[in-house]
Formats: structure tokens, sequence, C-alpha cells
């Protein structure tokens, strides 16, 4: 019997259709059975069996399901999103192009930049709405001595906010009854914040802008995170306390203060620890330490009389005694011949930060910037230039909650 081609091509169907059928219905099937099953095969939803089955003769997502694909690590889709709209030269559907052709298995990041509202400000940057910023904060704070060391956070909306503080000590009697109480004793004051800008800028190789490894991702995010912290940890030690800058911590008039004079000994944290509870500064699983690095190579290699060493257990746990450290470079230290440097003891959630606008941030393919090394323009060294702005201000609650032991030495003269 001869077969037109349409004819064929319904038998084939037919055919097929059994075997999947079959197939759901654990049936095996036989040639020339379609006719048989027809009445069964028509049970089935065909919309369904293509949907159940299309994972299998039709991959998607390059063969990898949604459950396998590897979670991207936070801050990854903050450096894609910015480095797609440093690309598409602000314009959103060039920028949604990008990162489609860029990174084509991101979903996130696409549903993302679709959502983003892209501007493009008149001195020549782009503004990246923040729809990653969180992770980024997050990721920030244990780089920081406010994050480790668990400073206290205020939002401050408005720019501006008054906090009362506590400047002497309140006392408390008994009295009779029916008796007038007397006055407290207690001194009172005030914290005034005033949100101040601080700048921190980013030189990142447009090689990198270009590549879409995640290993360059991973590059940018760290250098990015890493000026942040250094920027936000040299403000709160060192800031001058002017109209446009934050006073630091050692620059603190009120703090209490201890001068060494000497190489740190077994007692040198125990004396700071001391200071603070005869001022009635209690631990509230805020007390930490800040000292640079060379200290804490001095104290590392501090021994006892008999030869063991003071502080080395501890702070193989991250701790000097009790109490957690932060290390940063941001204290100085002297270039006299003991190289002499300061550490700081603090009850650090009485160090208040107020913030107003946690992270903005702008790519420029144009302009220069100043380092150690000279100019650095974007131009000429084919390089992008990437400024974070965050506005805040800090202050100090309880100046007695902090004690600075300077003139600690960290190397001897002898």
């Amino acid at each position: 019997m001869a077969f037109t081609k349409e004819e064929l091509t319904t038998i084939i169907a037919d055919e097929v259709k059994a075997a999947v059928t079959a197939a759901m219905s654990g049936a095996k099937a036989e040639p020339g059975d379609a006719a048989n099953r027809e009445e069964k095969a028509m049970l089935h939803d065909d919309k369904t069996v293509e949907h159940k089955y299309a994972s299998i003769y039709m991959p998607t997502n390059n063969g990898i399901s949604n459950e396998e694909k590897p979670k991207l690590a936070k801050g990854i889709g903050w450096v894609r999103a910015m480095k797609s709209v440093a690309q598409s030269g602000g314009d959103p559907d060039k920028a949604l192009y990008v990162a489609q052709k860029m990174y084509s298995d991101d979903a996130a990041l696409h549903r993302e930049m679709k959502a983003m509202s892209i501007t493009a400000p008149s001195e020549g940057g782009y503004l990246v709405p923040e729809v990653y910023a969180q992770e980024v904060i997050e990721l920030l704070r244990p780089l920081t001595i406010i994050g480790a060391l668990h400073a206290r956070r205020v939002s401050m909306p408005n720019g501006n906010m008054t906090i009362p503080k506590l400047r002497g000590g309140a006392k408390a009697h008994y009295i009779g009854e029916k008796r007038k109480g007397k006055a407290s004793g207690a001194t009172v004051g005030t914290v005034k914040l005033s949100a101040k800008k601080l700048i921190t800028k980013v030189v990142i190789t447009n090689d990198l802008l270009r590549s879409n490894a995640y290993g360059a991702d991973q590059m940018i995010l760290d250098d990015a995170l890493a000026a942040m912290a250094e920027r936000q940890n040299a403000a709160l030690l060192n800031g001058k306390g002017t109209e446009y800058e934050p006073k630091g911590i050692l620059n603190i008039e009120d703090v209490q203060r201890w001068s060494v004079s000497a190489m740190p000994g077994n007692d040198v944290t125990g004396s700071m620890l001391a200071r603070l509870l005869q001022k009635n500064v209690r631990d509230n699983g805020s007390l930490g330490f800040v000292l640079n690095g060379y200290l804490w190579e001095a104290l590392y290699n501090t021994v006892n009389s008999s030869g063991n060493y003071v502080y080395r257990a501890s702070m193989d746990d991250g701790k000097l005694g009790k109490y957690p450290y932060f290390v940063s470079d941001a204290i100085g230290t002297g270039k006299d011949a003991n190289e002499k440097t300061s550490m700081i003891l603090g009850r650090w959630s009485d160090f208040i930060i107020g913030d107003q606008l946690g992270m903005e941030t702008r790519l420029f393919d144009q302009g220069t910037v100043e380092d150690e090394d000279g100019t650095i323009s974007a131009v000429d060294d084919d390089c992008s230039i990437l400024r974070i702005i965050s506005t805040h201000d800090f202050g100090v609650r309880h100046e007695e909650s902090f004690v600075v032991a300077k003139d600690i030495y960290t190397k001897s003269s002898t």
C-alpha cells in the first residue's frame, strides 16, 4: 500500500505520541499499536507532557537546572550592574542589553536592570540605583571599626540629629515618707550630629570592566570594599572635626588618656580596663581595642618573666585578653627610635554614627585622581574611576567610655 507524504507524517506522529504515552504509563510501546492507544493518549494533556519532559529534550540554562545553579556571592550583582551601566553610556536599554550579553545566565541581574532607573548627570558620571547596596553594606561592616566593634547606628534621614548624653554621674538616695527628694546631681549635655559627605574613589582598569570573568568581578568588589573601609576607619580615628569632617576619636579632647612611654608590658591592657572601671564604665558586649599592625607585633611577642607569651593565645583567637581587637593602619606610628603609637579601648556602643545616605556610586570614564604615585588619568591610563559617596556624622555620648593609651613603644631603644 502506498502512502502519501502527509499520511506518513501522521503515522509517524501517532507512533511517537503513543511511545510518549506508554512511557508515562509504564507500558512498553509496540510498533503499529498507536491506534489501540489513541483513546488513552487523548486522556493526557499534550501540553502537560511537553512541559514535563521539556527539560530532557530541550535543555535550558545551559543544561543546568535552577536548583543546580550556584548562587552568586553577595556583592557580585552590584559589580555586574555597575559594569553594565558603565558600558552602556547611561542608556537603560543598552545597559540591559550589555548585562544580557556579558552575563547571559544571570537572570536576577536581568530583572534588576529592567527595573533600574538610570540617569546621566551633567558632570558626566552615571548614577546606578543601589539595587544591591544592602549586600555591599553588609560586606563592609566587618571591615570597619564601626561594624566590627558594634558602634551604635541611628538613621538620620533629615541630615541632623540631637542626642542626649550624660556628662556626669547621677546620684541616688533614700527619702522618708512625704519628704522631698534631692536633685539627682546628674550633668547632661547633647551630641549634635550633622551629615557630612565622605567620598571614596577607586581606580578600576577598563580590562576588568570589559571582562565577564567571575574573578574580575570579585577583584573589583574586593578593591571597592577595601577602599571604603580604609576611608571610614581613617575618618573615625583621625577626623579633624571641621564643618565638613567629623571629629575622630583620637582628637576628642575629653576621652581618657594615659601615656605609657614604654614597651607594652604584661599589664597594659589591664591598666586600660581599670581606667574604664574607675569611671563606672562596664562591659555591655561592645568593649574592644583598636591598634595598628606594629603594636600588634609588639603585643604578640610580649613575654613575661618566665618567658611565656602574654597575649599570643588570646590574640590567635581574635582577642586581647577577654575583648576583641581591630587592627587599622589609620593609627599612625612615630618616626622616633621607639616608633611610638597609640591604642584605644572603648565601649563602642557609646560611639554614635548617624547615617543619612548609606551609599551612592557613580562610575566615570573621564577625570583624574591623585595617589601616592602621582596623577592617574582615566583617559590616558585606560581606566575608570568609581566614586562612592556616603553621608553621615558621628560622635561620642560618654567620653569616659574610651581610653587612649599613647606613646606605646613598638621598638625598644636598647
